[in-house]
């Protein structure tokens, strides 16, 4: 998929580029042009770098993350209260 429409970048190359050492947004920006126009990708760029921090920093963890994530967005039951109209 093009995250930078203006350069014509994937997010494979910008993946690409972030594990041949990129750190940040102006390293990305250096190495393929992505994100150096309009700007409209930033966040997505910020996103794929802070996805390869995390990967790096806890790797085991990232797993973990997703699905405390997931499971957040769940509604949770709350049990009525003895002697309220709903626990009859």
């Amino acid at each position: 998929m093009y995250v930078c429409h203006c350069n014509v970048v994937s997010d494979k190359t910008i993946r690409a580029v972030i594990a041949d050492g990129a750190r940040d947004l102006d390293a990305v920006a250096i190495r393929c042009r992505a994100g150096d126009a309009c700007g409209g990708c930033v966040p997505t760029i910020e996103d794929l770098l802070a996805e390869a921090a995390e990967a790096v920093r806890a790797p085991e963890l990232v797993g973990l993350r997703q699905a405390a994530r997931r499971r957040r967005q769940r509604p949770v039951a709350v049990p009525a209260l003895a002697g309220s109209p709903a626990a009859s």
